[in-house]
């Protein structure tokens, strides 16, 4: 099992702020997984699929588990979309 990285790890990843990394997560827009109220870990290895398809999702949406098992659904966005918002 891969070892998840903090909101923080990610933001030095991506050169951004922790905090847009949280907006980011609240909103739906970043691949993340939630470990209990509002607490948020992240797959580098999913991150990097994200960002090498440009931040843009399939066209049917993608559920990432929480630990209790239950799904969310995340809809599409493009890379440019979170650029241009920040």
């Amino acid at each position: 099992m891969q070892k998840l990285k903090t909101a923080k790890e990610i933001s030095e990843i991506l050169n951004l702020n922790p905090q847009r990394i949280y907006e980011l997560t609240r909103r739906g827009l970043i691949p993340h997984v939630v470990i209990g109220i509002r607490q948020y870990r992240y797959s580098e290895v999913e991150i990097e699929k994200w960002l090498k398809k440009g931040g843009n999702r399939d066209e049917k949406s993608i559920s990432f588990p929480d630990i209790s098992g239950q799904q969310f659904e995340r809809k599409s966005v493009s890379l440019d979309d979170i650029i241009q918002r920040h």
